[in-house]
């Protein structure tokens, strides 16, 4: 993502300071605006959807521990030690 960055304000600058090489820039320029877009929708796409899957695991532990409390068999037992 850092070297999307860096080319996309080379091409802004170079848009800016060198008006001969506008046609080229922009095509740079917007290339790395499409890419630079498309990954920070992908990133935000795989964040929630890992904060998804986290929330199942969530429910799936406390499923079980609920389950786990549910039939454990009480242990009374007493030892008369003489």
């Amino acid at each position: 993502m850092m070297i999307t960055i860096a080319v996309f304000l080379v091409a802004l600058a170079f848009m800016v300071l060198v008006p001969s090489t506008i046609p080229v820039s922009t095509i740079i320029y917007l290339a790395m605006l499409g890419l630079l877009i498309g990954y920070i929708r992908y990133y935000f796409f795989l964040k929630n959807t890992v904060q998804h899957w986290y929330r199942i695991a969530d429910d799936l532990h406390e499923r079980v521990e609920m389950f786990d409390r549910s039939t454990a068999a009480p242990t009374h037992e007493t030892h008369n030690e003489a």
